[in-house]
C-alpha cells in the first residue's frame, strides 16, 4: 500500500523531468565558451552547439544542430541518473 507521505515517481515522470532538466542544463551551457573548433568561438558543453566565427568580427551566431542534439542527450542521461541516484539514496 502507498503511504501518503512517500511519493514514488513513475518511469514516465522520471523521463519527462530528465528531458526538462537536460534542456535547462543545455541552455545554461551556452554561457560557457568551448574552444573545440578552429576559427570560431563555440559555446555549449561538452559539445559546442552555438558558434560565432572570428572573421568577420561580430559575425552572426550559428546554431550547430548536431552539437545541440548530442548535448541534449548527454544532459538528459545525466539528469536521469541524478534523479535515480537521489531516489536510491533517499530510501
Amino acid at each position: 500500500m502507498d503511504n501518503s507521505q512517500t511519493s514514488i515517481m513513475t518511469q514516465g515522470q522520471k523521463v519527462v523531468y530528465s528531458v526538462i532538466g537536460g534542456f535547462a542544463v543545455t541552455l545554461l551551457t551556452a554561457l560557457f565558451p568551448n574552444t573545440a573548433m578552429i576559427g570560431t568561438s563555440g559555446y555549449g558543453y561538452p559539445f559546442p552547439w552555438l558558434a560565432q566565427s572570428f572573421y568577420p568580427l561580430g559575425g552572426p551566431m550559428m546554431l550547430l544542430w548536431s552539437g545541440l542534439i548530442m548535448d541534449q542527450l548527454v544532459w538528459t542521461v545525466v539528469a536521469f541518473l541524478v534523479i535515480k541516484l537521489y531516489q536510491v539514496l533517499r530510501k
